[in-house]
C-alpha cells in the first residue's frame, strides 16, 4: 500500500498487482513467490481501535502467504509490520494456527544482501525469530 496509494500520487498504474517490492527482491538474489493477498490491508491503525478486525484481516494474509509456500514476508509499511509481527502471536493464538512467518522490511533485507548485520538492522528486535531461516538462506 505505501508503494502504490493513492495511484495518483505515487504514478503508478499497477496499483491492484504492484511488483515494485518484487523487482527489488529479484535484482537482489531473493526469490519471491505469487499470492493473492500481497495488497491486501493488515487493518492499519484499526489495530489499535478494533483489533480483532485487524487479527482477522492478518489471518487471511498470513494463511495466504504460508499456502504459497513464502517463508518470510516482505513489507514496506510499518503498520503492516505491527500487525504482521508484533501481532503474530495474537492471531495464532485466536484461530489455533501456527504461522512463525518471520516480517522483515524491504530495506531490512536489501541492507542483509549488502552485508550488513541482523544487529545492526534491528531484526533481532522482531517478534518473530528469523533468525533461523536467514541462516538457511546465507542472509546472515
Amino acid at each position: 500500500c505505501v508503494f502504490t496509494r493513492p495511484p495518483e500520487v505515487m504514478g503508478v498504474s499497477d496499483y491492484e498487482n504492484p511488483c515494485q517490492m518484487e523487482r527489488l527482491l529479484d535484482a537482489a538474489g531473493i526469490e519471491t513467490v505469487e499470492w493473492n493477498y500481497k495488497t491486501k490491508c493488515c487493518g492499519a491503525a484499526l489495530s489499535i481501535s478494533n483489533t480483532e478486525i485487524a487479527l482477522d484481516l492478518c489471518k487471511e494474509i498470513l494463511s495466504d502467504a504460508k499456502s504459497r509456500g513464502a517463508d518470510m514476508i516482505v513489507v514496506a509499511c510499518p503498520l503492516c509490520h505491527v500487525n504482521l509481527d508484533l501481532r503474530q502471536g495474537q492471531i495464532e493464538r485466536k484461530h489455533n494456527l501456527k504461522f512463525k512467518i518471520p516480517v522483515l522490511y524491504i530495506t531490512q533485507v536489501i541492507g542483509l544482501v549488502l552485508g550488513l548485520s541482523v544487529e545492526d538492522l534491528g531484526i533481532d528486535k522482531h517478534f518473530v525469530d528469523a533468525s533461523k531461516l536467514l541462516k538457511e538462506k546465507r542472509l546472515m
